[in-house]
């Protein structure tokens, strides 16, 4: 476990190469992973309520680890292909940025609270709660996907422009 950290880079903005988190680590301050897919499967946190931000840039984010951000901080996913990702992501009042042309599908009963904003591509509910509790904003061109396992989407969803409400059967 890495921790005691004030910040964490991993790979750079052009990095193509594949990244896979086994170990958990607990940073203070920002943690900006890029990577082509990456694959997280331990324990990622952030504990500073000021610079507890989470950065990934990839082409798909996958696994079953759980993202543990500090109050109010954000997670913003720049995705260019599509997954799923299963691990919970939870954070009283954090948000969930997804940036990118792929979709992102998120599978567990996430408990983050402060929304989601959709900026570009996709975003999947394979959950009832996989969207957390907070509002979801969908920017024009956007798709919400739902799995078709999901019998309610509790989050009050806000649409600018012309953006896709869809089944996903594959799911």
């Amino acid at each position: 476990t890495l921790s005691g950290l004030t910040g964490l880079t991993i790979g750079g903005a052009n990095n193509t190469s594949d990244v896979t988190m086994i170990y958990g680590a607990s940073i203070a301050g920002p943690i900006n992973i890029y990577g082509g897919a990456v694959y997280i499967s331990g324990e990622l946190t952030t504990t500073n309520a000021t610079t507890g931000n989470i950065l990934i840039q990839s082409s798909a984010l996958s696994g079953g680890g759980t993202i543990n951000l500090a109050s109010g901080r954000g997670l913003t996913v720049n995705q260019s292909g599509n997954s799923v990702y299963a691990g919970l992501i939870q954070g009283s009042t954090s948000v969930l940025t997804k940036n990118g042309g792929g979709a992102l599908g998120l599978a567990a009963a996430n408990t983050f609270g402060g929304g989601i904003t959709l900026s570009s591509g996709a975003i999947g509910a394979y959950n009832n709660s996989a969207l957390g509790s907070g509002a979801l904003s969908m920017a024009d061109g956007t798709t919400l996907l739902i799995g078709r396992s999901v019998s309610t989407i509790a989050n009050n969803i806000a649409i600018t422009g012309s953006a896709t409400i869809g089944l996903d059967s594959a799911v």
